[in-house]
Parts: C-alpha cells; sequence; structure tokens
C-alpha cells in the first residue's frame, strides 16, 4: 500500500472524485481543467518524486493490457483475432480518456473516449444504470466512434471500494457485420440502414454475464454468429483482466495514487509526443491529396439514391506551428454521399493519430495526451464529418487510408529538412479484403471476412533503401497476414492454390517499394457463395500519388475472377495448376487452362455468384517508391531481375538500364545504361512545358468546363465549402461565384 506520508501525493490536488460524484461532473471537471495541459497536471509530481515507482506503476497497468490482448484472443475462433491481432485493448479514465492501450489495431485508441462520453451526455449513470460487472456493448459510427460497423467494442465499469475509478474497453474487426453483402466491410451501401448490424452501445450484460437476448441478436442479426459470440466472450475476457490488473495496481499503490498517476501519465505523453515533434518537424505545412473512386452506376434499383459515379477527393495539410502544435487538416474534402466510404469523427482522428504513432510518437506512452496535443480538422457535412447521423459509414477506411498516407508523408518532408534520412519513407497501406456469404451443401448459412491482406502490406520505400514486402501496416504495428490453412477452415469453399508476392507489382524509384502480394482460390463444393471485396486502393486509381521525391506510385489492387474452368478435372488428375494471376495468364495462354468467361475488377465488386471449380484471385499491399528511378543503382537492378521482382523490359523503360546483348542479355552494360539515361532525360525536357504555359491551357479546360462528368461533379460538390472553393478560384483566377450545371456548362 501506499506510504500514509508519501510526500508527492501530500502535495498533489486532491482530485480523486468520491463515490457519489456523478459521471457528468467528473467529466465536467475534466472539460474545464483540460486547457493548454491535461486535466491541470502543471507537473509532474508523481514522476519528479520517485521516477523508478512512477515507471514501475505505469508498466504494471500496460503488462495488464498486453496480457489482455495476448491471452483473450485465444478464445476467439477467428484467425483475425488469434493470428493477426485485429483487435485492441484499452485502460480509460471515468471520463473515457486512454490512459493506455495495448498493441493492435491502434487507431480505434480515438473511438474509446467517444464512447464512454456518448454514454455520459446521455444519463447511462441513471438508465441503464452503471453498476461493478455490467458489460456495454456496440459498433455505431455515429454514436460511439467506430471506425466502421466491422469494429465491434465492450466496456466494462472497473469499481473500487464502491467509486468508479476507470474503464476497460476491448475491440476487435469481426467476421461479418450482418449487411445486405456478406463480410464486415459492405462494399455497397446507401446509409445506415444497409450499412449492417450498427448498434449504439447498449448494456448487454450484468454481474460479468452477457444477457441471452444480445447472443441471440448476434445469431439472427449476422451470418458468423459462432465467431462473432465468441469474440464477444473473448473482449470480456480481456476486459476482466484488466479489472485485475487495475485492482492489483490500487491494492499496491494506492487509490489516491492510481487516480493522480493515471492523468500524470496522459500529460506524460502529451509532452513526449510534444517534444518530439519540436525535435523532428519544420513549422509551416505540408499539403498533399488522395482520391477514391466509388462505382455506384447501375444500383439504383436497389439504391436510387447512389446511382452514379463518385470521385471522393480528401486533401491533407499537416501544419506545425511555432509551438510544436501539429494540425492535420481535410478542408476542402468531398462531401459525404450516398456511399459506404463517409466516416464520422472517430474514423478519422483515428487515422490522424496513427499517422502521429508513426511519425512522432517514439518513446512515448500511447494515450489521450497524444489526442490531447494534435487537433484534428473536418468541415461539418464532409465526407469525414456528414452532418446526416444516417449516412453509409460501412467502409471509411477506403478513404481514411489515404490520410494516414498522406499525413506520413507530410512528416516525411519535415524529417528530411531536419537532416533524419532514416526516418524518411513513403507511407502506403494498400489492402484488400475477401468477403462474402452462402449456403454451404449442409444448408448453413454462413458469411465470412478474409482479413490476411488487412493484416500485411508492403513498406513504401525509404529515403536510403527499398522497402520490405508484407512487413508493415499502419493500423496494425504487429503486422500478421495468418496462415493460409487457418484461413481455410474460416472460408471451406474457398482453398487456397497459391500466395505469392508478384513481379513488378511496386513503386519504382531510386529506391523501389516493397513488392505487393496476392491469393489465389479455387471454388469447392459451395452451396451457393456470393463473394465480394472490400478494400482500400484500386486498380481504378491510387489512394494517392504515394511516390516520394520522384517516385513512382504503388499501384492499386486488382480482383479476377475465373468462371466454367476445367480446374477440377486438372486437380482430379494430378496435373499442374497455376498459383498467381499472371500464372493463370500463362495457363490460359499455353491451353492447359480452360475459362468459359473472365472479369478483370478495378473497383469494389459486387456479389459475384461463384461456382464450384471457379477462380478468384486479387493483389494488393505493394509499396511505393522513393527518389528518381534513374537513379537507382543498376546492380540493384539486375538483383531485382535475378530475384524476378523485374523485367528486362521495366528496367529499360522504367530505369533506364541496358544489359550486354552479347552475353546472352545477362550482364550489365553500364555504358548503354549511361547512355540510355541520358536520352530519357533528354526526352523529359524536351517533352516538358513552362509551367506558366501549363496553366494558361489548362486554365482554358477548367473554365471551358473540359473534365470527365465524374471529375467535374467532384469540383463542383467541392466547391460548397469555402476553403475548396477559394483556392479552386483563386489558383486559376476565376470569379469567385464561379461553377457549372449538370450538363458542364458554366453558371
Amino acid at each position: 500500500m501506499t506510504p500514509p506520508n508519501d510526500a508527492a501525493l501530500q502535495e498533489a490536488p486532491a482530485r480523486a472524485a468520491s463515490a457519489t460524484t456523478s459521471l457528468k461532473t467528473l467529466l465536467a471537471e475534466r472539460d474545464r481543467l483540460s486547457t493548454d495541459c491535461y486535466y491541470g497536471v502543471t507537473t509532474l509530481q508523481l514522476k519528479d518524486a520517485d521516477p523508478t515507482r512512477y515507471e514501475r506503476f505505469y508498466s504494471a497497468l500496460r503488462v495488464g493490457l498486453f496480457s489482455a490482448r495476448e491471452v483473450s484472443k485465444f478464445v476467439s475462433a477467428s484467425p483475425g483475432s488469434r493470428e493477426m491481432g485485429e483487435l485492441l485493448f484499452g485502460l480509460l479514465t471515468p471520463e473515457g480518456d486512454p490512459i493506455g492501450i495495448s498493441q493492435g489495431l491502434a487507431g480505434s485508441l480515438a473511438s474509446m473516449p467517444i464512447g464512454v462520453r456518448w454514454m455520459i451526455v446521455n444519463d447511462y449513470e441513471t438508465n441503464p444504470g452503471i453498476r461493478e460487472g455490467d458489460i456495454f456493448s456496440g459498433d455505431d459510427p455515429y454514436t460511439m466512434g467506430a471506425i466502421h460497423p466491422g469494429d465491434c467494442f465492450t466496456y466494462l465499469p472497473i469499481f473500487y471500494a464502491g467509486r468508479l475509478v476507470a474503464w476497460a474497453t476491448g475491440m476487435n474487426h469481426i467476421m461479418d457485420v450482418g449487411s445486405m453483402i456478406g463480410g464486415s466491410w459492405p462494399p455497397f451501401s446507401q446509409d445506415t440502414f444497409t450499412d449492417g448490424f450498427v448498434m449504439p452501445l447498449s448494456k448487454t450484460g450484468e454481474n460479468y454475464e452477457y444477457h441471452a437476448w444480445w447472443l441471440q441478436v448476434w445469431k439472427r442479426r449476422t451470418r458468423a454468429a459462432v465467431f462473432n459470440i465468441l469474440d464477444e466472450k473473448m473482449r470480456l475476457s480481456g476486459c476482466q483482466m484488466i479489472e485485475r490488473k487495475v485492482h492489483e495496481v490500487i491494492a499496491e499503490f494506492g487509490l489516491d495514487y492510481f487516480v493522480e498517476g493515471t492523468r500524470e501519465i496522459i500529460e506524460d505523453g502529451r509532452r513526449d509526443v510534444k517534444r518530439n515533434i519540436r525535435a523532428l518537424a519544420v513549422p509551416g505545412r505540408a499539403r498533399n491529396a488522395g482520391f477514391r473512386t466509388a462505382g455506384y452506376t447501375g444500383v439504383g434499383v436497389l439504391f436510387p439514391l447512389a446511382d452514379r459515379e463518385y470521385l471522393i477527393h480528401f486533401p491533407i495539410e499537416s501544419r506545425v506551428d511555432g509551438e510544436a502544435g501539429l494540425m492535420i487538416d481535410t478542408a476542402g474534402a468531398s462531401p459525404w454521399g450516398f456511399h459506404s466510404y463517409n466516416g464520422f469523427p472517430g474514423a478519422l482522428h483515428g487515422a490522424a493519430y496513427l499517422s502521429v504513432m508513426d511519425g512522432y510518437a517514439h518513446g512515448s506512452k500511447i494515450n489521450y495526451g497524444l489526442m490531447h496535443h494534435v487537433q484534428v480538422g473536418a468541415e461539418k457535412g464532409s465526407v469525414f464529418n456528414p452532418d446526416y447521423e444516417h449516412a453509409a459509414a460501412s467502409n471509411p477506411w477506403a478513404t481514411t487510408v489515404g490520410v494516414i498516407s498522406g499525413a506520413i508523408n507530410n512528416a516525411s518532408r519535415g524529417f528530411l529538412a531536419r537532416g533524419y534520412l532514416e526516418e524518411c519513407w513513403t507511407g502506403e497501406a494498400s489492402w484488400d479484403g475477401v468477403q462474402g456469404s452462402g449456403i454451404l451443401p449442409n444448408g448453413q448459412g454462413w458469411g465470412f471476412t478474409n482479413l490476411q491482406f488487412v493484416g500485411g502490406s508492403a513498406m513504401g520505400a525509404f529515403a536510403y533503401k527499398d522497402g520490405l514486402p508484407t512487413a508493415w501496416t499502419n493500423w496494425n504495428h504487429r503486422s500478421d497476414i495468418g496462415n493460409a490453412e487457418e484461413w481455410e477452415y474460416v472460408t471451406p469453399a474457398l482453398y487456397y492454390i497459391g500466395r505469392r508476392l508478384v513481379p513488378e507489382y511496386c513503386g519504382h524509384g531510386k529506391f523501389r517499394g516493397g513488392v505487393g502480394h496476392s491469393a489465389t482460390y479455387v471454388i469447392r463444393n459451395p452451396g451457393r457463395l456470393a463473394v465480394n471485396r472490400g478494400g482500400g486502393t484500386m486498380a481504378r486509381g491510387t489512394v494517392i500519388a504515394n511516390g516520394m521525391a520522384g517516385g513512382y506510385p504503388a499501384p492499386g489492387v486488382f480482383v479476377k475472377t475465373y468462371h466454367e474452368t476445367n480446374m477440377q478435372k486438372r486437380m482430379a488428375a494430378g496435373e499442374p495448376f497455376p498459383s498467381s494471376p499472371f500464372e493463370i495468364d500463362e495457363f490460359i495462354g499455353n491451353g492447359q487452362l480452360k475459362v468459359r468467361r473472365s472479369t478483370t475488377w478495378k473497383q469494389d465488386t459486387p456479389p459475384i455468384e461463384m461456382k464450384d471449380g471457379d477462380i478468384y484471385t486479387h493483389a494488393s499491399g505493394a509499396g511505393g517508391g522513393w527518389g528518381d528511378p534513374l537513379e537507382r543503382l543498376p546492380k540493384l537492378v539486375a538483383e531485382d531481375i535475378v530475384n524476378g521482382w523485374l523485367g528486362v523490359e521495366t528496367a529499360r523503360e522504367v530505369y533506364g538500364v541496358k544489359f550486354d546483348a552479347a552475353a546472352g542479355g545477362e550482364g550489365l552494360d553500364l555504358e548503354g545504361t549511361a547512355k540510355l539515361r541520358a536520352t530519357i532525360r533528354k526526352r523529359r525536357l524536351q517533352r516538358g512545358v513552362p509551367v506558366k504555359d501549363w496553366w494558361r491551357v489548362e486554365r482554358r479546360r477548367v473554365m471551358a468546363g473540359d473534365f470527365i462528368t465524374t471529375v467535374r461533379a467532384m469540383h463542383q460538390e467541392c466547391m460548397t465549402f469555402a476553403r475548396y472553393r477559394e483556392e479552386f478560384t483563386g489558383f486559376w483566377g476565376l470569379e469567385a461565384d464561379f461553377g457549372f450545371d449538370d450538363e458542364g456548362e458554366r453558371t
């Protein structure tokens, strides 16, 4: 127990609330005191008085969070939780501020305070009441900050001596969210009523046991009831482990130390992030922009409001002030629309904080202090802050992943300016998820999401080395794509025939991005099966022009389906079969694989019926490049060819590298390479035009409305926001009221 004469505690403000203090009162006090610092903590008295004890206190809480994650995940049956770690646990103050989090889906740190604040503001303390052993669950983006409905949360209030002293929370990405399209990211959704099973935080259990009705809801409203119910129990078991650890820590350190210590931990985290920004960033602003297409044309029968093509624009501006304050602003983003890619503030804040964690949070305590110091901006009515509470939000990751990448690249510019070469890299995360639903031959309905390519993508190139394949995602800092055998029992009709890296599937540069990966499945004995995909980047367009310093952007995701094939016959005869998208094309070309019809999908797919012997293949996870490809060492290009990551034609056309024809094309022709690169550079100069001439030509096109319909609509919709209108008309020298009508004529 804490010694009664602890000097630090005697000097610390007596801020521990009594057992009768309401949560609304606590929240009001927290808001009043949390201005420049957190909760009025101007000095870290406990840390200064006894640093070793303070760090031991923090470590004990953090160990509890890590243990909860590593142990409870084995309650789950989903490889997404058990193998990949698509989950997160947190310890929160009574007001809902994260004190610390486990490893895992770190962006959901931003969702946690939104959920608790919602319960406090809406008087949950009175109705339905908050008591020891109560369980609260939900997944609603609007009311509780869930990034999308596939992220489900459990909250457990932690009491000590009759007083609510903290909250334990756990979340994970579930297998099926019960939407009209199978999976956890419905790629086609008009509003929240087609997003699936969307629940505000509800009391779903008491005395540490779920109510029977709640488990029945999972059975009736989702296609993956067994997985989802076990995930519920996983989250609760982790929360109970955290509760037990908190009781142990309070028993050792005392309640007053716990209350004051947790607030100091948050303020300590805030100061660390501020210190890192001051050391690494350059005051000023860095800008980037990303785009996401949404091909909804033709869905008018089901979604009449959504029957159009969208081009969603999201600018990313990072502003650093003289006091090391950081603002990540998306002013000028497209308005929200009748599509899946809207995100309420929890989604945008989660994305923004992930970029800060990657860039500025090293050596710091990851908690609400980061959120307190870093500001995030989204205009009301935009795709990141809809002013319609029923806007669909089933896949905001498709847009917010571009915010993460853009903010990382903005930060890298500051690192480069300060001379921190090793910290500079091109952020990229092109992810993809295979989803679906159907009825198995035994009559059992099922739904699934294969999260493998959410668990690992290639790293973008650094300023001094190539990116690594399958090594990174910015939302989960322990990347793991999971074992193929594990995914096969989750998706019993989809059998892997290959999981491979894809040659030339990367962003080129002086240092190339990591090579992306592919997975290929043959469909066997499916009963009735419809497969779709939810993901970020697409071959139809990149998330963001993520090449840095002249490097190429990473290619987007593509999906191919092949129907009415002879795969079953080949497999029964023991004949070879393809294991990647490109091998499929080779097998078709030489007549080994017979295919009646095939489709290449460069955007999100509708549900595709897949039958026995059909093939589904997809590729994702490529990383962007750094630097001009013409500056890449020829020997590195040759090594890439030997390793199978690059072809001779690409080496010549992109990298300007020639090989000695007299030696059978195997040896480097360094003299020929130097001449070829000089020719390419000269050609660039010949084809270039002065910026002022380019501007004049393009301005005439802008004034004439010479855009394709989708691009023109994007500009017109973005100009409903004052900042975008001001910058667009200002750059092109147009009247302030410039615009287009629906036919593209000037208004």
